[in-house]
């Protein structure tokens, strides 16, 4: 299991990367420029850039033949490459991604951007318990929980997020932390340590060599 972790530079414009659009496929530099706010576009491509990066350094592949493909609901997987499962998510300046051999998913949550915690028909009678004791943290840790396990599963919306327990035995591990304001949690087929260390990737690590 590979954990990177990229902060976006706070005077980044999209200007300053648009060059780095060559780096990428045809498909994803349409949908980048398909953006209208420039933090998207900045976003979307510093994404695909960060998982080029996984790829070529935990498989030593060379940036031109590395092909990315959907499934049916929209996950990412690597052409080719079965057994590499990978999985990438972004909030505010944060774009975190894990790779393993297994099912994984990732998703990260600026934990500001609420006051309190929601509670409701997203959840299951046992996760509002949790979030009510628990508070806004609580609930991110849940909504974290939530996300990355949906992914993990490549179904998308197709999974309503109410229609499972994030403490029950879904036969996946966790692992949920604080960096900053924000909160992370990855999901694995795998058993995972009891902390996730990511590594940060740099702005000039990005680009091809």
């Amino acid at each position: 299991m590979t954990l990177y972790l990229f902060e976006i530079p706070k005077e980044l414009s999209f200007d300053d990367i648009k060059e780095y659009l060559d780096h990428v496929s045809e498909e994803r530099k349409e949908k980048i420029l398909r953006y209208k706010p420039e933090s998207s576009r900045i976003e979307s491509l510093l994404a695909a850039l960060l998982i080029r990066y996984a790829i070529r350094k935990d498989l030593s592949l060379p940036n031109d033949a590395i092909a990315i493909s959907h499934n049916e609901y929209g996950k990412p997987y690597l052409s080719g490459y079965p057994d590499y499962h990978f999985s990438i998510s972004h909030s505010g300046h944060f774009i975190v991604f894990i790779s393993d051999n297994a099912p994984v998913g990732i998703d990260i949550q600026n934990m500001e951007q609420l006051k309190k915690p929601i509670s409701g028909h997203f959840f299951t009678e046992n996760e509002n318990s949790y979030i009510s004791a628990n508070g806004l943290q609580g609930f991110y840790e849940v909504w974290t929980r939530k996300e990355a396990y949906v992914k993990l599963l490549g179904t998308g919306f197709s999974t309503p997020i109410s229609s499972f327990d994030v403490f029950d035995e879904l036969g996946v591990s966790f692992n949920t932390q604080i960096n900053e304001s924000y909160m992370i949690t990855v999901c694995s087929r795998n058993v995972m340590a009891e902390k996730a260390l990511f590594e940060r990737v740099g702005m000039d690590e990005l680009e091809p060599k």
